[in-house]
């Protein structure tokens, strides 16, 4: 009984929850190097089916591991 009722408490609390970006917001992909063709083209059709806008940028342009990886929303290390 007192597991049916947690379940019961935890499957309402996750129909309210949602996570979406705001309108004209984008999420910023980093890459620890150069990503190819492939990569750039798999990543903008994995985000459009789920609604979102990307940008992929290569880490090494933005200078400073620490303070690129505060610029972006996730990093990709390709082949690994």
């Amino acid at each position: 009984m007192r597991t049916l009722f947690l379940f019961a408490i935890l499957s309402v609390s996750q129909v309210w929850a949602k996570c979406e970006l705001p309108k004209n917001e984008r999420l910023v992909i980093g890459c620890t190097y150069k990503c190819g063709f492939d990569y750039r083209l798999r990543l903008t059709f994995a985000a459009r089916a789920l609604g979102y806008k990307v940008q992929i940028v290569d880490l090494r342009e933005l200078g400073d591991l620490e303070s690129a990886l505060k610029k972006v929303d996730g990093v990709l290390m390709p082949g690994g």
